[in-house]
């Protein structure tokens, strides 16, 4: 690893506000976008009477291109530029949203969710690490916190849209895809408004030049890669395993459903505090005491899911579950430069993506081979391995 020098690292950034507001309120947007396809998607092929399978195959193609295509988008932005990048990817992200709903068939939805997905990931690198680039290392924690929540924020309002626009015919994905056009809008305005950065000229591309110098620049912060997979497990298995975890905990169904409620409720309320925390007491020692709180939590949630302690628990374990993602990007803009961050973040965003993919599959293995125990099992045994992760990585920084 190539890591940047200690001037540049304590440099003063001129550090605009409205900015990264609009790179957040785009974020938003653009998951909102998603999480409102993401509920039209199953309904209209499950009242068109397809099976499961094609519905979860439908689901997981949108982020399948971003983990296959992470390797190519930082030579991709290097080549076209960082602002035309994340432009003409939400372009053809929402045209691709657009055109969902010319006809109910899994397998034209897959062609465009491979397609609106692999668009998506090259704007989600760009502008993911031009936050961390623009945002100061003394306010790190606070603003990539409330940047990680806007994704979790954007997709619970976008699951509500169903209930104002309905979800047959054409008009909720073109809804859908005006939702997208929005986040491009917003992006295009803070461009307008901003002159270009350094991130955005030459771009310092290990991964385009060529599979040596990929895996080189992997094998330099594997530390950091690690708790990018376990952020994308730790953000996944919540949403898509935690109500089924609790019905086989023998949960009513109704609360079962509020697991998931709750938890949003506490990833909104109580992240953005850790972050001020790590901005205070640097982001690899928070980041310890966060891994430590997961295991801790985890378990307490586990012994606990029968009365009415549950309640608080979720809510205070959600926070903890949710920041590993934002303060592991902290670390990574603690500790390169502004031409190695694209690389960086796309190698980040590529073991996020893995992570997301088959943590829930790790867990509902666990869960059907030792019962509901799996889940925390599995959890808790990996917020150990962040703990090492930590340790070591901070280590071998000093």
């Amino acid at each position: 690893m190539t890591a940047k020098s200690t001037d540049e690292a304590q440099a003063p950034r001129d550090f605009n506000v409205l900015y990264v507001v609009g790179i957040i309120v785009s974020t938003t947007f653009g998951t909102m976008s998603y999480g409102f396809l993401t509920p039209l998607i199953v309904v209209n092929l499950s009242n068109h009477g397809f099976a499961n399978l094609p519905i979860g195959a439908v689901l997981g193609a949108w982020y399948a291109p971003i983990f296959v295509l992470s390797r190519s988008y930082a030579s991709i932005l290097g080549s076209v530029g960082g602002r035309a990048g994340s432009i003409w990817g939400l372009l053809f992200a929402s045209l691709s949203i657009s055109l969902f709903g010319i006809a109910v068939n899994p397998y034209y939805w897959i062609v465009l969710e491979l397609t609106g997905g692999a668009a998506f990931g090259a704007a989600w690198v760009f502008t993911e690490s031009l936050i961390n680039y623009l945002t100061p290392a003394d306010r790190k924690g606070l603003v990539l916190t409330i940047y990680g929540i806007s994704p979790p924020l954007g997709a619970m309002l976008g699951s509500l849209l169903p209930r104002v626009f309905g979800i047959a015919g054409q008009l909720p994905f073109l809804i859908a895809a005006a939702l997208m056009a929005l986040g491009l809008l917003t992006l295009v305005a803070c461009y307008l408004k901003n002159p270009p950065r350094p991130i955005e000229g030459r771009v310092e591309s290990p991964a385009g030049a060529g599979r040596g110098g990929f895996f080189n620049l992997a094998a330099g912060s594997p530390y950091l890669l690690i708790l990018a997979f376990l952020s994308g497990v730790f953000e996944e298995a919540p949403w898509g395993m935690l109500s089924a975890y609790a019905l086989q905990q023998g949960v009513a169904a109704q609360s079962a459903i509020l697991f998931t409620s709750v938890f949003l409720a506490g990833q909104v309320a109580l992240t953005i505090p850790i972050g001020m925390l790590a901005d205070r007491f640097s982001h690899s020692n928070v980041l310890k005491y966060v891994a430590i709180c997961i295991f801790a939590l985890t378990l307490l949630v586990h012994f606990c899911i029968a009365g009415p302690f549950r309640w608080p628990l979720i809510f205070i374990w959600a926070p903890f579950v949710s920041v590993v993602y934002p303060l592991s990007l902290a670390l990574m803009g603690d500790r390169y430069s502004a031409e190695q961050l694209i690389s960086i973040n796309a190698l980040f965003v590529m073991f996020y993506s893995l992570g997301s993919l088959i943590g829930p599959v790790i867990i509902g293995l666990a869960m059907d081979l030792v019962g509901a125990f799996g889940f925390p099992l599995v959890i808790a045994g990996l917020a150990l391995v962040a703990l090492v992760s930590i340790r070591v990585s901070a280590r071998n920084s000093d």
